[in-house]
């Protein structure tokens, strides 16, 4: 930072190709869509595996879910209830111990109990 008064910029904009594709549409056809869906439509998704005995699929649709809302008191609580189905019972412990103090008591009888 003393050889230079601000820092170089480095030009990552849209413009360009990642080395790893030949060309835009290859790269393009490579990205991955972006997920979009309604908070109780993905919750629904992600109960629904819980329900059907899929603990694992559950789990990784409420850590998608707690990327984007992480104080959500539903996702926060399921998501310790599938890491107890799955036997990650230290995950669990500390899941509901955070669910039992969260301003929104919604879960805390529950968590409680789980704890």
């Amino acid at each position: 930072s003393e050889l230079y008064p601000v820092d170089p910029l480095v030009n990552a904009g849209p413009e360009g190709v990642d080395a790893r594709f030949s060309d835009r549409q290859e790269q393009e056809a490579a990205r991955e869509p972006v997920r979009t869906m309604r908070y109780l439509d993905f919750m629904d998704r992600a109960l629904g595996l819980f329900s059907r005995g899929d603990a694992r699929g559950a789990m990784q649709e409420l850590e998608f879910l707690l990327d984007q809302y992480p104080d959500d008191v539903n996702a926060r609580f399921y998501s310790a209830l599938c890491a107890f189905q799955l036997g990650q019972y230290a995950e669990a412990r500390s899941g509901f111990s955070n669910v039992s103090v969260h301003p929104v008591g919604s879960f805390a009888e529950e968590a409680r109990w789980y704890r």
